[in-house]
């Protein structure tokens, strides 16, 4: 990887699988060669590759969840990617964020795209059902209820409807920038 993408920017999904998809092959290959090795070792030696080995496979474990947790999901499609960017004028260009997955206890929520602006969460989502819409929108309310916050999230499946929001004025910048915090904290 030649760039390292933060989370909340475009691109991270598909950044975070490469990076999972090597630290997995690269674990099994290590784990494997230890047992390999500890086969032609003595009883002491036997134990400390043994050892190595096991120590080896649980965090390749963690990756492994990791990325079937991320596998399904995807980053929003280039052409939304520069349509998105067009919209977004200087004041607000912070206050994007980009491949979220929210984990929560009982559910995963996908955000492709948010906009925080002015005590509002304005989300982008690939999915037409509106069942689906108000399960996300419901969801990050959960995230929100535990901190007492009061935000008004939106949750439109048109990029062309959110337009509107790119143009509203923020009085609130400390909020969403907590808000975007709270949001980052909460995502894979």
């Amino acid at each position: 990887m030649s760039r390292n993408i933060k989370k909340g920017n475009y691109g991270y999904i598909n950044q975070q699988k490469r990076r999972y998809i090597i630290y997995i092959i690269v674990g099994l290959l290590s784990t494997i060669s230890c047992f390999v090795i500890s086969m032609f070792l003595e009883d002491n030696a036997k134990f400390y590759a043994t050892f190595f080995a096991v120590f080896i496979i649980l965090p390749t474990a963690l990756w492994t969840v990791r990325y079937v947790l991320l596998k399904k999901y995807a980053s929003i499609n280039s052409c939304d990617y520069k349509v998105i960017k067009e919209y977004s004028t200087e004041p607000i260009k912070d206050k994007i964020l980009f491949d979220l997955v929210i984990t929560q206890e009982k559910s995963i929520t996908n955000i492709p795209f948010c906009l925080v602006n002015n005590n509002m969460i304005i989300i982008y989502s690939m999915n037409d059902d509106k069942e689906a819409l108000k399960k996300k929108q419901k969801e990050l309310y959960n995230i929100l209820k535990p901190k007492q916050y009061e935000a008004k999230i939106h949750v439109y499946s048109s990029i062309e409807k959110l337009q509107k929001y790119f143009k509203i004025e923020s009085a609130t910048e400390e909020l969403d920038y907590e808000l975007i915090r709270l949001l980052l904290v909460h995502s894979v």
